[in-house]
C-alpha cells in the first residue's frame, strides 16, 4: 500500500488562540509543540495568549449589525485577532475543558 504524504500548502496561514491559565503546564507544552511543528513545516502563524490581552466585552449596542456590519465598533485588540482569523486556513484553540 502506498504511503500518503502529508501535503501542506506553503502559503498556509494559521492562528493560535491560547485561552489556557498561566499555571496550566499541559497547555503550555501543547502550545510549544504546536508552534514548533508549524515553524518546522514553515506554516505562517499568529499566536495570541488571550489572558494577556485586554478585550472589551460586548455592550449589546448592535452597531456590528447596523453601523459596521460584521465589525465591532470597540477599538481594541480583538480587531487584529478577527482579521487574522478571517485570513487563516487553520485555527488552533488551546483551552481547558471545564464543567460546572
Amino acid at each position: 500500500m502506498k504511503e500518503k504524504k502529508e501535503m501542506i500548502n506553503p502559503t498556509t496561514k494559521a492562528i493560535i488562540l491560547d485561552g489556557s491559565r498561566e499555571d496550566d503546564r499541559e497547555a503550555r507544552l501543547a502550545s510549544e509543540a504546536v508552534r514548533a511543528e508549524m515553524t518546522r513545516k514553515a506554516i505562517e502563524f499568529s499566536y495570541y495568549v488571550l489572558r494577556d490581552i485586554k478585550i472589551a466585552p460586548c455592550t449589546g449596542c448592535l452597531k456590528c449589525w447596523t453601523k459596521t456590519p460584521g465589525e465591532c465598533t470597540i477599538n481594541d485588540e480583538q480587531r487584529k485577532i478577527y482579521t487574522d482569523a478571517g485570513r487563516a486556513d487553520m485555527l488552533v484553540l488551546i483551552t481547558p475543558v471545564t464543567f460546572g
